[in-house]
């Protein structure tokens, strides 16, 4: 069971996560020397993934909840190819998902093995399939879900995981136009949280901190959200350009 003080107002955390992705993507493909717009885009995958973590939770039958996101991320690539320029070598998020709710239902099942089996072979899948994230992103949604029972260990974990998570990518020197001098003794002490990935621990707030929103989105209306922040992101790329 989730922590009863972690938040799972649902529908209102996959409404911002769905906003921070469409900031992000607008960085990665319009503007991509506003660094700002990249860093705000960190908070997205974290909140899918606590997103992924109450959907398996609640839902009734998590073969059919995977099965739907699979086929979501099939008819959404084309879309997914055109808005950011990728091809069918480099699948979008909802096959990560697929495959963290996969190793998920191999934890939840724990028999004959499952339970280590089920996540050895999707991440084994990425070595094979370009997934949005890679095997981080698999075994970040699903380590969280292990983690889930405890606020202290979600907020342990995802620090942990945050800070190896952005020991590969660059340190931001520069925000909001306030110039970042790593370099200074204080500073310098902080700067594996300046790095870009592990500014991803902006969404802890969100899934630590409960909020009521009472916000109800329906079944339909929540599969059509990913796709449609991509048409959104292809209407300003032609306005724009």
């Amino acid at each position: 069971m989730i922590d009863k003080t972690c938040n799972k107002d649902s529908g209102l955390l996959k409404l911002i996560a769905v906003l921070f992705m469409l900031i992000d993507h607008i960085g990665a493909s319009i503007y991509p020397s506003l660094i700002e717009l990249r860093v705000l885009g960190r908070i997205a995958l974290p909140l899918f993934a606590w997103g992924v973590v109450i959907g398996t939770e609640n839902t009734k039958n998590i073969w059919h909840y995977m099965l739907r996101v699979l086929l979501l991320g099939v008819v959404v690539q084309p879309l997914y190819n055109l808005a950011l320029n990728h091809t069918w070598q480099n699948l979008n998020i909802m096959f990560t998902i697929s495959l963290a709710i996969f190793a998920i239902s191999g934890i939840r099942i724990n028999k004959y093995g499952s339970a280590l089996f089920f996540p050895f072979l999707a991440v084994l899948a990425t070595k094979f399939i370009n997934v949005d994230y890679g095997f981080r992103g698999v075994l970040f949604i699903t380590l969280l879900y292990l983690v889930r029972v405890h606020r202290a260990s979600v907020i342990a974990y995802f620090t942990a995981y945050a800070l190896y998570w952005g020991g590969g990518s660059f340190l931001i020197s520069t925000l909001f136009g306030i110039k970042i001098d790593t370099s200074h003794p204080i500073i310098s002490v902080f700067s594996p949280f300046l790095a870009l990935q592990t500014l991803c621990i902006l969404a802890l707030p969100f899934i630590i901190f409960p909020t009521h929103s009472g916000i109800k989105i329906p079944k339909w209306l929540s599969y059509t959200l990913y796709p449609l922040h991509l048409l959104i992101l292809l209407v300003l790329q032609n306005i724009l350009k």
